[in-house]
C-alpha cells in the first residue's frame, strides 16, 4: 500500500467533504478528528496518525529556527521536538509490520499551514516570530493532537496500536501543558490539560 499526503490527509479531513484538493478551514472538523474519517483499519488509522505526527514534526521544527524563543521555551521546544520524532517513529515501525508505505514528508511551510487550518488549528506558521504567539500556536497544534488521538483509541482495535496511541496522547497532554506553563508563567490554574485526554501512560524512550 502507498500513499500521498494529498490522498490521506486533504481528501478526509472535514468528512470527506472533499475528496481530492485542499479543503477549507470553514469546512474542516472543528476538533480535527475529521482526519480519521473513512480510516476502517488499523493501517489507516496509523497512516494517518504518522502523517499528523509528521506534521506536528515540522511546525516544531519551524518554531525553533524561526521564533525568538528564550532559554527555556527554546529548551522545552528542543525536548518536545524530539518526543515528535520518537512518535513518528514508533507510529512508522508499527506501519512497516502492516507492509503499509510511509507518507510523504511536507515541503514547505505554506503546505504546512493549509494542513493546520484543515485541521482546525488556528495561526499560521508563516511569519510566527515573537515567543508568544509561537507557544499558541504549538499549544493549539497539542490540543488538537489529544483530540485526534483519543478518537484513534476508540478506532483502533489491536492491543499494541491502541497502547501506543494511549502513551502517545498522554505525552502530547504533557506538551500542553508545559507550552502553557511556559506562556502562563507557570500559572497552574492555567496549565491544567483539558478533560478530553487522561493521563494513561508515558511514553517509553522518548
Amino acid at each position: 500500500m502507498s500513499c500521498t499526503r494529498r490522498g490521506l490527509f486533504r481528501g478526509t479531513v472535514a468528512g470527506g467533504v472533499a475528496a481530492l484538493g485542499l479543503v477549507s478551514a470553514a469546512d474542516a472538523a472543528t476538533d480535527g478528528t475529521g482526519l480519521l474519517h473513512g480510516a476502517r483499519t488499523d493501517a489507516h488509522v496509523l497512516l494517518r496518525l504518522l502523517e499528523f505526527e509528521q506534521l506536528q514534526g515540522f511546525a516544531y521544527e519551524h518554531v525553533l529556527h524561526t521564533a525568538a524563543l528564550q532559554s527555556k521555551a527554546r529548551s522545552m521546544v528542543t525536548q518536545f521536538l524530539g518526543q515528535e520524532r520518537r512518535h513518528a517513529e514508533l507510529l512508522a515501525s508499527e506501519l512497516a509490520t502492516r507492509h503499509v508505505g510511509l507518507p510523504a514528508p511536507l515541503s514547505n511551510v505554506a503546505e504546512a499551514d493549509r494542513e493546520l487550518a484543515a485541521v482546525g488549528v488556528n495561526g499560521r506558521l508563516t511569519g510566527v516570530e515573537r515567543e508568544a504567539a509561537a507557544v499558541r500556536m504549538l499549544i493549539g497544534i497539542e490540543t488538537v493532537a489529544e483530540e485526534i488521538y483519543y478518537a484513534a483509541i476508540e478506532t483502533l482495535s489491536s492491543a499494541g496500536p491502541v497502547g501506543l496511541a494511549a502513551d502517545i496522547m498522554a505525552c502530547e497532554a504533557q506538551h500542553w501543558t508545559g507550552l502553557s506553563a511556559v506562556l502562563h508563567y507557570g500559572n497552574p490554574g492555567l496549565d491544567t490539560p483539558r478533560e478530553f485526554a487522561p493521563s494513561v501512560g508515558q511514553l517509553t524512550n522518548p
